[in-house]
């Protein structure tokens, strides 16, 4: 079937994450966003005066059974993610849905398959693979600026929003499981993690996972709920090159460093490694300042319209799931190193 020349779209959820996504949707020519359901009544009184021509309802099943929506925004709690994509792709209907897809393996993949068999389009909110920075890092690796890829270290922390269904692998570490899948296009061999609730009677709030490549390549995973700093930062390292991430460095988020070590045939010095140290002169590219929810929607309408894979599409939804998965099974193991499981 066509596309419609306006893509008519539902909203199920309008939280805190769910007026970025109302509000992007809305700013999209090709989408008309038409309805907004949240069973908040607060929420819904917030939606009513941010999107006066969109109904507001409280009842999510009026979304499925409207044969005018083409397409859903699903924003609700990750426990009822599976089931809500479920039923709006039996009903015909497009879907982007936050992180994670589902909270198990076989709920993201039964999604997945789900979208795959209708010819729906399925599109994970993986928000930072829309971010110009990432995009820049994807043809960075590609044309091998960096060289080799030998270490990615990653720092994310802030005073987040503990939730009651998922830990912070879930919620917060995932950015960077989702980022490593876009920017390397393969599974770890092997996760460790530890991770632990601070607190009584509430999820896990602290996470270190490191992920072993079959390449060589380590990637080392710091998430806290609670820190006094919000911090947004990594460090991929080739053996050419290495590059620093920042989010909070307005201007030059992204510094590539032309710093390293070269061999040499005896150590300079008793003592210390056969090495020589290298440190060049420091670039920042410059990146694009485009919202990444706005590009995230516009990949969305593209891949309805054509059926092109999104760039956040549901099997590589599944492949994180799979990634955090094993975190999950190495945290309860103590830390031993837990292998991807299909």
């Amino acid at each position: 079937m066509a596309a419609p020349e306006t893509i008519s779209i539902a909203q199920i959820g309008y939280g805190y994450w769910g007026t970025n996504l109302a509000r992007n949707a809305a700013a999209n020519p090709s989408l008309s966003l038409d309805l907004i359901c949240d069973v908040s009544a607060e929420n819904r009184a917030r939606a009513a005066a941010a999107h006066p021509t969109a109904r507001i309802l409280a009842d999510g099943a009026e979304v499925f059974a409207d044969a005018t929506i083409d397409a859903v925004i699903v924003v609700t709690p990750a426990s009822t993610h599976a089931e809500i994509c479920r039923r709006a792709i039996e009903a015909g209907k497009h879907v982007l849905v936050t992180k994670p897809l589902a909270t198990t393996v076989a709920d993201a993949a039964a999604v997945a398959a789900l979208a795959a068999q209708h010819g729906r389009t399925l599109l994970i909110d993986h928000t930072f693979l829309y971010t110009p920075a990432v995009a820049f890092l994807k043809q960075a690796l590609a044309r091998g600026d960096l060289g080799k890829p030998l270490y990615y270290d990653s720092v994310r922390t802030g005073l987040g929003i503990f939730k009651s269904d998922v830990n912070i692998v879930d919620d917060l570490a995932i950015h960077d499981i989702a980022i490593l899948e876009h920017l390397f296009e393969e599974l770890p061999a092997t996760v460790s993690a530890t991770a632990a609730a601070s607190f009584n009677g509430l999820r896990e709030s602290l996470a270190y996972i490191t992920l072993t490549y079959r390449d060589g390549l380590v990637a080392h995973l710091a998430a806290h709920w609670l820190s006094p700093l919000k911090q947004r930062q990594v460090v991929i390292a080739g053996d050419a090159r290495m590059l620093a991430w920042d989010d909070s460095r307005v201007g030059e988020r992204i510094r590539i460093f032309d710093s390293g070590i070269t061999r040499t045939e005896s150590a300079v010095v008793p003592g210390r490694a056969d090495v020589t140290y290298r440190n060049g002169e420091v670039t920042v590219p410059a990146l694009g300042d485009t919202e990444a929810l706005a590009a995230e929607m516009a990949d969305f309408v593209a891949c309805i319209r054509t059926g092109s894979t999104p760039r956040a599409s549901g099997q590589s939804g599944v492949r994180v799931m799979q990634i955090v998965a094993a975190a999950h099974r190495s945290a309860a193991q103590g830390g031993a190193p837990a292998a991807i499981e299909g």
